[in-house]
């Protein structure tokens, strides 16, 4: 008591300090941001001689929570906070149905209209040329009445497959099989059976590949885009180069180059959407590289073409390789 501003004070804050904290001559103590629980604070102090007490002052303290921090007050912040996102994503989603429905609806009369165009032609040409055929005697006018028929009844029944696994696709049904196959032997079979079907000026060549290759893969999904790439480059061109190579160590790339007039760099991004046609008096349904395109990205792969007008074009896709 001689000397008050020489006294030293210790004080902590047991739950909350580490350590002691020594003043001297300014016995406060401020605490801030202390979470809520029950302390013990201590207090000790030391003469001028540096003689500290041996016995210190003690003092429970308990700390409350904040009303807005308590339990109920988190549930209550929760509840409006949930409330408001979900008042948001269904305000939302009424502005997207509003617009999507009227989108949907008229994809539906597009797409429906387009199909009605499409059973429509080759009906016709069938219809026509079965009743020319039986009018006429001429057996070689007879023989390609025919032959018009069954080409567009092959169209025909391409449209209603080509419907089926759009709407597999849609619903997600498309199946898929995995298999141990030969690429070579499959390319040499595409290259075979095309060459059967074609014209006899064109030329389809298996180009580029491997010495030997075996993978995991749909065989018929393979074989339904790669035929598909070499029936639209038969429509415009008389040489034709089916190949494969090894991009990396994990895909393969497959294509078919053609000589044909190639395609309009605008036009290169819209062919891989349904009925799209660049030439409406070539006999398709504008739904097979749609297909393609559904096909090979459930593969885990990616589809394109690079193609530069009057000089050709060569579709591709990749595959992983498992």
């Amino acid at each position: 008591y001689v000397s008050p501003p020489d006294n030293l004070y210790a004080y902590k804050l047991e739950g909350f300090d580490r350590d002691w904290t020594t003043v001297q001559g300014y016995p406060h103590a401020h605490y801030m941001n202390i979470p809520s629980g029950k302390y013990r604070f201590r207090v000790r102090a030391a003469n001028s001689d540096g003689v500290w007490n041996d016995r210190s002052a003690e003092v429970e303290i308990v700390v409350r929570r904040p009303f807005f921090s308590s339990v109920a007050m988190l549930v209550l912040y929760t509840a409006l906070l949930l409330a408001g996102i979900w008042f948001w994503v269904r305000r939302f989603r009424s502005r997207v149905k509003a617009r999507s429905e009227k989108k949907f609806l008229e994809d539906k009369i597009n797409f429906f209209t387009n199909i009605a165009h499409e059973i429509r032609t080759p009906l016709n040409a069938i219809v026509g040329f079965s009743s020319l055929m039986v009018d006429t005697e001429d057996m070689e006018e007879r023989r390609q009445y025919m032959d018009i028929v069954e080409e567009n009844n092959d169209l025909l029944l391409q449209l209603i497959s080509d419907i089926l696994d759009l709407s597999k696709i849609e619903a997600g049904t498309f199946d898929f099989t995995e298999r141990e196959l030969d690429v070579n032997l499959l390319c040499e079979d595409i290259v075979l059976a095309m060459r059967m079907k074609a014209r006899p000026n064109v030329e389809i060549l298996f180009d580029r590949h491997l010495p030997e290759c075996r993978i995991m893969s749909d065989r018929n999904r393979l074989h339904q885009v790669i035929s598909n790439f070499v029936n639209n480059a038969i429509k415009f061109t008389e040489d034709i180069r089916v190949g494969y190579d090894q991009l990396d160590e994990a895909h393969l790339r497959f294509y078919v180059a053609d000589t044909g007039i190639g395609i309009e760099p605008e036009m290169q991004n819209e062919i891989f959407e349904r009925f799209v046609k660049l030439n409406s008096f070539v006999h398709g349904t504008g739904l097979g590289l749609s297909i393609c395109r559904s096909i090979v990205e459930q593969l885990g792969g990616e589809i394109g073409v690079d193609s530069e007008p009057e000089k050709g074009s060569c579709f591709w896709f990749t595959l992983p390789i498992k």
